[in-house]
């Protein structure tokens, strides 16, 4: 599979990602959309977090629902960034 479909593979599994869990409100102010993100993630069992840093906004999880495939699957990750994209506003 080339990049080009693979991109547009992992954006469609993030969009699908996004509506089954739902939107955070993007005139929320960023703190309200990043605790918004930690609760939807928590609801699939990332065990995440977030903090602040001077670069900005970090994530932090802290169990990956993926670890069993992961080695063979990277892309999953790509998925899950995109779909943290997407949920604060970032597209």
């Amino acid at each position: 599979m080339d990049q080009r479909t693979r991109g547009r593979l992992i954006d469609a599994l993030a969009a699908r990602l996004v509506e089954q869990i739902g939107p955070i409100d993007g005139r929320a102010a960023a703190s309200m959309r990043m605790t918004a993100l930690i609760a939807r993630l928590n609801t699939l069992h990332y065990d995440a977090h977030w903090e602040a840093g001077a670069s900005g906004p970090r994530v932090i999880l802290g169990r990956c629902p993926y670890a069993s495939v992961i080695q063979k699957h990277p892309e999953l990750c790509q998925m899950d960034a995109r779909a943290f994209r997407i949920w604060l506003g970032e597209q």
